[in-house]
């Protein structure tokens, strides 16, 4: 019988696809290494010479999430043939379909990441999207402002600052997300929360009302409905 090698990025990808399988099928707190590479077929050493542990994967796993989400993202904001508006109208759908058609693996992760006691590890992952993709969304704004399409007299500060506000309910979102039995209606704790967040980030920029949504109805309803 032949023996096939494979290539150290050959062997780190069907590390990360295997372990994202296995996190979905039986939750990431209940998946060990051991059930990793027992579904490969390999020694466990051959794990620990590519990850030095099973966070080292999900932050893997979690990029890998990221960077398609960009992408995606990235070729709305520089499409020269739309407006600032547009741009991050159809930028939030991009990202909207993404979150609905992820949804299982997006809760599982997040599951992951509560549970987890590491915090420079939990600290990465809010960073890593600030960089990636909430960098984005502060070039869209900041593209209006110049163009006028929204009103400040403090540009440089004001894209981050409208960012910052729509971050402001990640923690409420991801609590009804996880704990829905805590609320009478999530589904209406979530969307107050977002129109919250639309209007002050609209008011900071002198925006169109309704112009800088965040989340649309078929999403809301995907995600804290049921």
């Amino acid at each position: 019988m032949i023996r096939v090698t494979k290539t150290v990025e050959e062997r780190r990808k069907e590390i990360i696809s295997t372990a994202y399988k296995l996190f979905l099928e039986k939750g990431y707190d209940e998946t060990a290494v051991s059930d990793i590479v027992k579904e490969m077929g390999v020694a466990q050493g051959t794990f620990y010479y590519y990850f030095e542990s099973k966070e080292d994967v999900l932050e893997a796993i979690t990029i890998n999430l990221v960077e398609e989400l960009r992408e995606a993202v990235l070729q709305i904001a520089e499409d020269t043939s739309l407006n600032p508006i547009e741009k991050w109208k159809h930028a939030i759908k991009v990202s909207s379909d993404f979150k609905i058609g992820r949804k299982e693996e997006m809760i599982e992760l997040l599951r992951a990441s509560k549970i987890l006691q590491n915090y420079q590890l939990r600290e990465r992952y809010r960073q890593l999207s600030r960089e990636r993709i909430s960098q984005l969304y502060v070039d869209i704004l900041n593209e209006g402002i110049e163009a006028g399409v929204f009103q400040t007299d403090y540009p440089i500060e004001t894209a981050p600052l409208v960012i910052a506000i729509g971050k402001s309910i990640s923690n409420d979102l991801k609590d009804i997300l996880l704990h829905p039995g805590r609320y009478d209606d999530p589904l209406g704790e979530a969307r107050q929360k977002f129109e919250a967040v639309q209007a002050a980030m609209e008011r900071v920029l002198a925006a169109p009302k309704g112009s800088l949504s965040l989340v649309n109805e078929e999403m809301l309803k995907n995600w804290f409905g049921q």
